[in-house]
């Protein structure tokens, strides 16, 4: 018995948003001598092995994705942590100090005063 084929678009509608996303985003990210592999979180530094946490990796997949746009800390926490609404935390500045340190001289992140981070 062949299945409908209406049962398979509403299979597919039932995904998840976040889950959707994840189907068309990139699994690599490039930008000089960085390279980011999502699906292992590992990012390449000149050659060097870093492994990232979950968390770290979302915030170096959007900063590698969208170069020298400025991001707010709402949004990176949207992403990276599914928080919605503006919360009023250190988390993310926390986040990016500690990938900061981890990708040493590499690291291409700046503060944006009064707005959040960028990747330059």
């Amino acid at each position: 018995m062949a299945k409908n084929k209406r049962y398979r678009v509403l299979g597919r509608q039932a995904l998840p948003a976040a889950a959707r996303r994840r189907l068309r985003t990139p699994y690599r990210y490039r930008y000089g001598d960085i390279e980011l592999d999502v699906r292992r979180r590992i990012a390449w530094c000149g050659g060097r092995a870093v492994r990232l946490t979950r968390r770290e990796t979302a915030l170096l997949a959007m900063f590698l994705a969208a170069p020298g746009r400025a991001f707010t800390r709402a949004e990176l926490l949207a992403v990276a942590w599914g928080a919605k609404g503006a919360l009023r935390t250190r988390t993310v500045d926390m986040h990016v100090r500690l990938l900061r340190k981890k990708l040493g001289a590499y690291h291409r992140i700046t503060t944006v005063y009064k707005r959040g981070y960028r990747w330059d």
